[in-house]
Order: structure tokens, then sequence, then C-alpha cells
């Protein structure tokens, strides 16, 4: 069976944490939400390891299909590029290395230890 991308939703891992989780939305081949064999909707949450490989798989089968698809892929790359160098090589003070907000340090007592 194939399954096919459908959307992204945002949401917040469940783990307590407050950090944002992507999540993956698909269908089948009529264009009906995907649903696992339990009957809920089908979800995937991607490594950011899974991404990369994926986009460079993207990239590859692009080139070597000499596809309509290969300059988009690579301006979105250029972009993306673009968009985070002046941060990662020259971040700014409160700022991570992305180009994100720092959060702020927390301090911990020693009574709570």
């Amino acid at each position: 069976m194939q399954i096919f991308f459908a959307e992204h939703r945002s949401g917040k891992f469940q783990d307590g944490s407050g950090r944002t989780e992507l999540k993956i939305i698909f269908t089948d081949k009529k264009g009906r939400t995907y649903r696992g064999n339990y009957g809920t909707e089908y979800t995937w949450t991607p490594k950011w390891e899974d991404l990369q490989l994926i986009f460079i798989l993207a990239y590859t089968v692009e080139r070597l299909n000499r596809g309509r698809c290969f300059k988009s892929l690579v301006e979105v790359a250029e972009e993306v590029y673009t968009h985070y160098k002046e941060f990662v090589e020259n971040p700014k003070p409160g700022y991570d290395r992305w180009g994100f907000k720092e959060a702020p340090k927390q301090e911990y007592s020693e009574a709570l230890l």
C-alpha cells in the first residue's frame, strides 16, 4: 500500500518538555486520511536525521532524473542556508547560532537537589 503526504501539523510533545512537535499526516491513494491497523489517524514525527536523509535522497533522485523539481529543491536549500548563514557565522547576543532566542538559564537551589 502506498501512502501520500497530506499535510503537516505542529503540537507539543507529550513528554511535558514543552518542545514543539512536527507531525506529518498521510492519505491513501484515494485522498482519504490514512488510518493505521487500529483505525486511528496515522501520523509520523520524523527524526531530524531522517529528514536530512530524505532531503539528500530527493536531491539525488531529482538530479538523476533531471526532474522539474530539482531547481525548486535547490532554491529551498539556498533559501534556508542564506536565512541562517548570518546567525551561524555571527551569533547575536541572546540568540543561539541558529537565530533562535536562547532560553533563560535556570538556577537551581541546593535545597531542591
